[in-house]
């Protein structure tokens, strides 16, 4: 039982590597997770019969986060337009391994409770501190993305990182806390979890095309209902020209409300001149409807 969690996990992580035109960035990170996965799949089931062989795999599973971590900063880097790499930043996981090895990260495990657990070793400060830096730098740098590219698809990537380190972070924060306690917390309980929604999170951003969600989040309810309307349309001209209008009139109140009002920059996203905005702006009643919508 212990090892389902895992084994969902690694499915996950073999399912994103199977992508076509799957970055390098994020093939290294979906190798990471699904190492990390494999181990305790195979670490797990095994504590009460060998410590030895668990820690093995435990050990196998702490350096790959290592890599993890580093991985993360430059799969988050790279969801932009620039695809010049940092992959520099592997000297780090490097530096660590290398400590690890030397038994200053990790200086033992022991079996209890049916889960591992590890006696922190002279620089295991050193993972916690990679670890806080990785996920507030990912968020720095997703924020920045968002800051500094024009295209629509790359700031809805950005959007979507940003949120999904809300939980991570404070899931991080805690455990780095608890680690320091007599109340730590065995990777065995949390660690699946975690791995399981970074693969759901980063294998939907890795797609080339994800929900555009870079004119706010609130629009996605009204989005959400005409996805819904357009299942229940019947095949009928009509009823099919009134969903395709309603659904540019709500792509362009976002960009209204966007761009504040500014005609040239609605054109510049939508991809038409400025004309077809402003006669669509009228003929849509774009303003009397936003007004509406604040008033309510």
């Amino acid at each position: 039982m212990s090892s389902i969690l895992p084994l969902l996990a690694a499915f996950l992580c073999i399912k994103a590597l199977s992508k076509s035109n799957l970055d390098i960035s994020a093939k290294l990170l979906f190798i990471c997770m699904l190492t990390m996965s494999l181990c305790q799949a195979i670490g797990l089931p095994i504590i009460p019969y060998s410590v030895n062989t668990a820690a093995f795999f435990a050990d196998s599973y702490l350096i790959t986060m290592y890599f993890f971590f580093a991985s993360l900063v430059i799969f988050v880097y790279r969801l932009s337009n620039k695809k010049n790499g940092i992959f520099f930043l592997y000297l780090i996981p490097l530096i660590l391994t290398v400590l690890h090895l030397s038994g200053l990260m990790v200086t033992g495990y022991r079996a209890e409770q049916s889960s591992l657990m590890h006696d922190d070793g002279k620089f295991s400060f050193l993972f916690e501190l990679e670890a806080l830096l990785a996920i507030v730098g990912s968020l720095t740098i997703s924020i920045l993305n968002r800051r500094f590219e024009d295209d629509q698809i790359v700031l809805a990537k950005n959007m979507i990182i940003s949120y999904s380190f809300i939980p991570l972070a404070m899931v991080t924060v805690l455990l780095v806390i608890l680690s320091a306690t007599d109340y730590a917390i065995s990777a065995t309980y949390v660690s699946p979890p975690i791995i399981i929604y970074s693969a759901l999170i980063y294998g939907y951003v890795s797609n080339p095309k994800v929900i555009d969600i870079s004119t706010g989040i609130s629009h996605l309810p009204a989005r959400l209902k005409l996805a819904i309307d357009f299942i229940f349309i019947s095949a009928n001209k009509t009823e099919l020209d009134n969903c395709f209008e309603q659904e540019e009139k709500q792509i362009l109140m976002e960009l209204y409300l966007k761009h504040k009002g500014n005609t040239e920059l609605m054109a510049n996203d939508y991809g038409v001149n400025q004309s077809y905005i402003d006669n669509k702006i009228d003929e849509l009643d774009i303003v009397k409807t936003l007004s509406t919508v604040v008033k309510a």
